[in-house]
């Protein structure tokens, strides 16, 4: 299945339109990046709330411990701070979850900012890259099954090139198919290969 046509011109505005929308995808997935890292920044002080918990929690057992390693009283003093151990683990259960949800809010923004612009392009851009794929395929296959294609394809295009193509070919291209000209039949065939995007293919020697 060719992705290209063989046609230069015909090439040229394919291999384009290729780069086009890799370069439409890539400047989206970056303007995702930006966002979802603006994102993360807005819950950047969530971190802090962790911290602070935590220095919280640290504190209380440092004191504790300090408590305890007081001399003759440190045995009885033991013990005074654990109602308040682990006061600190709700601020930092609040932190923890506010990070999460810049987290899943910033993946969300990443997606929609780079899915949207680039789901939209490839909806114009995949069916008619395909459509080419499977009808010069489709053209090629069926070329290989008959006699002459040459020929074939010089009848196609009597009836499917445009007007001013056919009239730049011959003055009479009909006239000139019918008793078979064979200039007239190669340029017919090699205009219709051309707006097909397929290779000419040799003609058959019997």
């Amino acid at each position: 299945m060719a992705w290209y046509s063989s046609a230069p011109a015909h090439r040229s505005v394919q291999v384009l339109s290729d780069l086009a929308m890799a370069g439409w995808t890539l400047l989206w997935v970056l303007v995702g990046r930006a966002a979802h890292h603006h994102v993360l920044e807005r819950f950047a002080p969530a971190e802090r709330l962790v911290e602070s918990g935590d220095r919280i929690n640290d504190g209380v057992q440092g004191a504790d411990q300090r408590l305890s390693d007081l001399p003759l009283v440190g045995d009885l003093a033991s013990g005074v701070l654990d109602g308040l151990l682990g006061v600190g683990d709700p601020v930092t259960e609040t932190g923890r979850e506010l990070l999460a949800s810049g987290e899943r809010l910033a993946d969300t923004m990443w997606l929609a900012v780079t899915g949207l612009p680039v789901l939209t392009a490839l909806l114009v851009w995949l069916p008619v890259r395909l459509h080419f794929a499977v009808r010069s395929a489709a053209t090629a296959a069926n070329l290989r099954r008959v006699d002459d294609p040459e020929a074939l394809l010089a009848l196609r295009g009597l009836a499917t090139l445009p007007v001013g193509t056919l009239a730049s070919i011959d003055r009479d291209p009909v006239a000139a198919w019918r008793r078979g000209d064979e200039e007239v039949v190669h340029e017919l065939a090699r205009a219709q290969a051309r707006e097909l995007g397929v290779q000419l293919p040799q003609r058959s020697r019997r």
